[in-house]
């Protein structure tokens, strides 16, 4: 399963500390969101670009991204992946199997016109099982409830109606079209008041409990206050 785009909180008021290389990342693995029933989320590491090269490498999973990229593209996709959560405070997650660990792909947020897109790309031998809505659905909640997000966006390739449907199901809502990087996109959207108001009545509920409902106010300091000229 993919997301549209493969191309692209704040330590200060959110629960990650200090930066992804490890300088005291202590709160990261208590975040609900990162556990879901089979799966668990974590930032990137460079010990895992052999195998996000490998995932980026295979046709089929980037059939609707591209096409496969080379030994080089691949490298410098990895290195991005790295700098946008040094840059941005957050980004694509490796997702792993909590029963063996093993990779299973990657899903999260790249930052995209001041909002959060949601992002997920998993290996082909991982499809069909709902990873992907799993994935999704938990970065969804990571999204509104940690970033503090006021809109998630996700695009796909028109195409793309496996993705499409995990989009769908997680309580994104059809939101039109646009060309991107020569390519027509369908475009999918939540906005904060949907989410908290319950909307996406069937979201996968992450392994703890579902938090409590939050006001809508915005708290201080949250990231992705939108701004209109």
């Amino acid at each position: 399963m993919l997301h549209a785009c493969d191309p692209m909180w704040s330590p200060s008021c959110h629960c990650w500390r200090g930066t992804r290389r490890g300088v005291n990342m202590d709160g990261v693995v208590d975040q609900p969101w990162q556990r879901t029933e089979r799966l668990r989320l974590r930032p990137p590491e460079p010990g895992d670009a052999d195998a996000v090269r490998g995932l980026r490498q295979d046709p089929q999973v980037m059939r609707y991204l591209g096409g496969a990229v080379d030994e080089v593209e691949a490298k410098l996709r990895f290195e991005r992946d790295l700098r946008h959560w040094d840059e941005h405070g957050y980004g694509l997650c490796v997702v792993e199997d909590r029963a063996d660990g093993a990779f299973v792909g990657l899903a999260g947020f790249r930052h995209f016109e001041g909002d959060p897109d949601l992002s997920y790309l998993l290996e082909r031998g991982r499809w069909g099982a709902g990873l992907a809505t799993e994935a999704a659905a938990t970065c969804l909640a990571w999204g509104f409830d940690g970033l503090g997000a006021e809109l998630v966006r996700a695009m796909t390739d028109l195409k793309h109606r496996a993705s499409q449907r995990v989009l769908t199901k997680i309580g994104l809502r059809y939101s039109g079209e646009r060309v991107l990087w020569g390519v027509r996109q369908r475009c999918y959207a939540m906005t904060a008041g949907a989410w908290y108001l319950g909307a996406p009545d069937d979201r996968p509920a992450p392994e703890t409990a579902t938090p409590e409902p939050r006001p809508r106010s915005r708290r201080p300091g949250a990231m992705f206050r939108r701004t209109r000229k």
